[in-house]
Protein backbone atom coordinates (compact mmCIF):
# COMPACT_ATOMS: atom_id res chain seq x y z
CA UNK A 1 0.00 0.00 0.00
CA UNK A 2 0.88 3.68 -0.61
CA UNK A 3 1.88 5.84 2.18
CA UNK A 4 0.00 8.35 3.13
CA UNK A 5 -3.25 6.93 2.69
CA UNK A 6 -7.26 7.82 3.88
CA UNK A 7 -7.87 5.09 6.65
CA UNK A 8 -11.73 6.55 7.62
CA UNK A 9 -14.01 5.86 5.13
CA UNK A 10 -16.85 7.78 3.36
CA UNK A 11 -15.36 11.26 2.71
CA UNK A 12 -14.20 12.09 -0.57
CA UNK A 13 -10.33 13.07 0.19
CA UNK A 14 -10.98 16.37 -2.88
CA UNK A 15 -12.96 17.52 0.31
CA UNK A 16 -10.98 20.98 1.58
CA UNK A 17 -12.40 20.34 5.00
CA UNK A 18 -11.50 16.71 4.97
CA UNK A 19 -7.93 17.42 4.22
CA UNK A 20 -7.46 19.98 7.14
CA UNK A 21 -9.15 17.35 9.42
CA UNK A 22 -7.11 14.66 8.45
CA UNK A 23 -3.78 17.13 8.69
CA UNK A 24 -4.94 18.32 12.23
CA UNK A 25 -5.68 14.23 13.01
CA UNK A 26 -2.03 13.65 12.08
CA UNK A 27 -0.55 16.49 14.64
CA UNK A 28 -2.68 15.58 17.24
CA UNK A 29 -2.57 11.93 16.93
CA UNK A 30 0.91 11.71 15.27
CA UNK A 31 -0.93 8.78 12.86
CA UNK A 32 1.33 8.85 9.82
CA UNK A 33 4.14 10.68 10.62
CA UNK A 34 6.38 7.87 10.22
CA UNK A 35 5.09 7.60 7.15
CA UNK A 36 5.69 11.36 6.10
CA UNK A 37 9.12 11.23 7.26
CA UNK A 38 10.25 8.46 5.28
CA UNK A 39 8.83 10.26 1.93
CA UNK A 40 10.70 13.15 3.41
CA UNK A 41 13.53 10.84 3.65
CA UNK A 42 13.29 9.37 0.12
CA UNK A 43 13.12 12.59 -0.83
CA UNK A 44 16.43 13.67 0.07
CA UNK A 45 17.54 10.80 -1.47
CA UNK A 46 16.66 11.77 -4.97
CA UNK A 47 17.99 15.20 -4.53
CA UNK A 48 21.40 13.49 -3.24
CA UNK A 49 21.45 11.41 -6.66
CA UNK A 50 20.64 14.22 -8.66
CA UNK A 51 17.53 12.62 -10.08
CA UNK A 52 14.86 15.63 -8.50
CA UNK A 53 15.08 16.86 -12.20
CA UNK A 54 12.52 13.64 -12.62
CA UNK A 55 10.18 14.92 -10.23
CA UNK A 56 9.83 17.78 -11.68
CA UNK A 57 9.87 16.49 -15.11
CA UNK A 58 6.79 13.86 -13.82
CA UNK A 59 4.85 15.74 -10.98
CA UNK A 60 2.78 12.78 -9.58
CA UNK A 61 -0.70 12.39 -11.69
CA UNK A 62 -3.88 12.81 -10.21
CA UNK A 63 -5.12 9.74 -11.67
CA UNK A 64 -6.82 8.27 -8.36
CA UNK A 65 -6.96 11.40 -6.50
CA UNK A 66 -3.81 10.11 -4.43
CA UNK A 67 -3.49 11.95 -1.24
CA UNK A 68 -0.07 13.41 -1.74
CA UNK A 69 2.52 15.18 0.46
CA UNK A 70 3.17 18.63 -0.63
CA UNK A 71 6.63 19.27 0.02
CA UNK A 72 9.11 22.25 -1.54
CA UNK A 73 6.79 22.72 -4.45
CA UNK A 74 6.49 18.93 -5.18
CA UNK A 75 3.75 16.60 -4.88
CA UNK A 76 4.51 12.81 -4.43
CA UNK A 77 3.68 9.90 -2.54
CA UNK A 78 6.33 7.03 -0.67
CA UNK A 79 5.35 4.67 -3.87
CA UNK A 80 5.68 7.44 -6.69
CA UNK A 81 9.37 8.47 -5.11
CA UNK A 82 10.19 5.30 -5.40
CA UNK A 83 9.60 4.35 -8.84
CA UNK A 84 11.13 8.52 -9.62
CA UNK A 85 14.12 6.98 -8.48
CA UNK A 86 14.11 4.05 -10.20
CA UNK A 87 13.36 5.54 -12.75
CA UNK A 88 16.86 7.43 -12.18
CA UNK A 89 18.63 4.00 -12.09
CA UNK A 90 17.17 2.80 -15.17
CA UNK A 91 18.17 6.00 -16.95
CA UNK A 92 21.55 5.68 -15.85
CA UNK A 93 22.37 1.92 -15.92
CA UNK A 94 19.77 -0.44 -18.12
CA UNK A 95 18.75 2.16 -20.99
CA UNK A 96 22.29 2.89 -22.80
CA UNK A 97 22.11 -0.97 -23.17
CA UNK A 98 18.18 -1.52 -24.69
CA UNK A 99 17.66 -1.31 -28.25
CA UNK A 100 16.26 1.57 -29.44
CA UNK A 101 12.60 0.25 -29.47
CA UNK A 102 12.64 -1.84 -26.32
CA UNK A 103 9.86 -3.94 -24.66
CA UNK A 104 9.84 -3.96 -21.08
CA UNK A 105 8.07 -6.82 -19.30
CA UNK A 106 7.37 -5.80 -15.55
CA UNK A 107 5.66 -8.94 -12.82
CA UNK A 108 3.75 -7.59 -10.80
CA UNK A 109 3.43 -4.46 -12.46
CA UNK A 110 0.48 -3.11 -10.16
CA UNK A 111 -1.40 -0.37 -11.69
CA UNK A 112 1.32 0.36 -14.14
CA UNK A 113 3.25 3.18 -12.58
CA UNK A 114 7.30 2.23 -13.71
CA UNK A 115 5.88 1.42 -16.37
CA UNK A 116 4.02 4.47 -17.21
CA UNK A 117 7.35 6.80 -16.44
CA UNK A 118 9.52 4.70 -18.30
CA UNK A 119 6.95 5.34 -21.46
CA UNK A 120 7.50 8.47 -20.85
CA UNK A 121 11.17 9.07 -20.38
CA UNK A 122 11.29 6.61 -23.81
CA UNK A 123 7.90 7.01 -25.76
CA UNK A 124 9.11 4.26 -28.43
CA UNK A 125 9.45 1.56 -25.79
CA UNK A 126 6.42 -1.02 -25.32
CA UNK A 127 5.47 -2.34 -22.11
CA UNK A 128 3.78 -5.67 -21.00
CA UNK A 129 2.24 -5.75 -17.64
CA UNK A 130 2.08 -9.17 -16.10
CA UNK A 131 -0.62 -8.87 -12.38
CA UNK A 132 -3.82 -10.56 -11.28
CA UNK A 133 -6.82 -9.46 -13.30
CA UNK A 134 -7.57 -6.19 -10.71
CA UNK A 135 -4.48 -4.73 -10.56
CA UNK A 136 -4.25 -4.92 -15.07
CA UNK A 137 -8.05 -3.28 -14.76
CA UNK A 138 -6.94 -0.54 -12.50
CA UNK A 139 -3.34 -0.25 -14.59
CA UNK A 140 -5.40 0.06 -17.89
CA UNK A 141 -7.68 2.70 -16.57
CA UNK A 142 -4.61 4.60 -15.04
CA UNK A 143 -2.45 3.97 -18.38
CA UNK A 144 -5.47 4.86 -20.83
CA UNK A 145 -6.33 8.54 -18.48
CA UNK A 146 -2.17 9.06 -18.66
CA UNK A 147 -2.18 8.23 -22.52
CA UNK A 148 -5.54 8.57 -24.48
CA UNK A 149 -4.33 7.92 -28.04
CA UNK A 150 -2.09 4.32 -26.27
CA UNK A 151 -2.85 1.31 -27.97
CA UNK A 152 -3.43 -1.13 -24.96
CA UNK A 153 -4.22 -5.01 -25.60
CA UNK A 154 -6.25 -5.83 -22.80
CA UNK A 155 -7.91 -9.48 -21.61
CA UNK A 156 -9.91 -10.27 -25.00
CA UNK A 157 -6.63 -8.83 -26.90
CA UNK A 158 -4.47 -11.59 -24.84
CA UNK A 159 -7.05 -14.24 -24.61
CA UNK A 160 -7.60 -13.94 -28.33
CA UNK A 161 -4.25 -14.54 -29.76
CA UNK A 162 -1.81 -17.68 -29.67
CA UNK A 163 1.07 -16.68 -28.51
CA UNK A 164 2.55 -13.03 -27.43
CA UNK A 165 5.18 -12.59 -29.27
CA UNK A 166 7.34 -9.62 -30.44
CA UNK A 167 5.27 -8.97 -33.32
CA UNK A 168 2.01 -8.96 -31.03
CA UNK A 169 3.99 -6.54 -28.13
CA UNK A 170 4.87 -4.12 -30.82
CA UNK A 171 1.32 -3.27 -32.37
CA UNK A 172 0.49 -2.03 -28.62
CA UNK A 173 2.14 0.59 -26.47
CA UNK A 174 1.01 -2.06 -23.53
CA UNK A 175 0.38 -5.08 -23.06
CA UNK A 176 -1.80 -5.76 -19.94
CA UNK A 177 -0.90 -10.21 -19.12
CA UNK A 178 -3.02 -11.65 -16.91
CA UNK A 179 -0.77 -14.06 -14.89
CA UNK A 180 -3.25 -17.11 -15.98
CA UNK A 181 -1.88 -16.67 -19.71
CA UNK A 182 1.75 -16.02 -19.01
CA UNK A 183 2.68 -18.83 -20.80
CA UNK A 184 1.59 -17.23 -23.90
CA UNK A 185 4.52 -15.32 -23.92
CA UNK A 186 7.60 -15.49 -26.02
CA UNK A 187 10.51 -15.24 -23.74
CA UNK A 188 12.61 -13.94 -26.94
CA UNK A 189 10.49 -10.99 -27.27
CA UNK A 190 11.54 -9.24 -24.44
CA UNK A 191 14.25 -6.83 -23.74
CA UNK A 192 14.48 -6.20 -19.99
CA UNK A 193 12.49 -7.90 -17.37
CA UNK A 194 12.06 -5.70 -13.81
CA UNK A 195 10.11 -6.69 -10.81
CA UNK A 196 10.13 -4.51 -7.54
CA UNK A 197 8.14 -6.14 -4.77
CA UNK A 198 6.15 -9.51 -5.74
CA UNK A 199 9.67 -11.71 -5.91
Amino acid sequence: LDEPRITIRNFHIDNWLWRVFIRISYVIRGRKRGAIKEAHLNFRVLEEKGYLHLLEKYPNPSVGKPFNIHYRGYRFTNRYLRHIYLVGLFNERVAPLLPENPIILDIGSSYGLFSSLVKQERLESRHVLVDMPIPLLLAHYYLQTLFPNAKIAGFKEAANAEKIDRKFIESYDFVLLPISMYEKLESDSIDLVTNFVSF
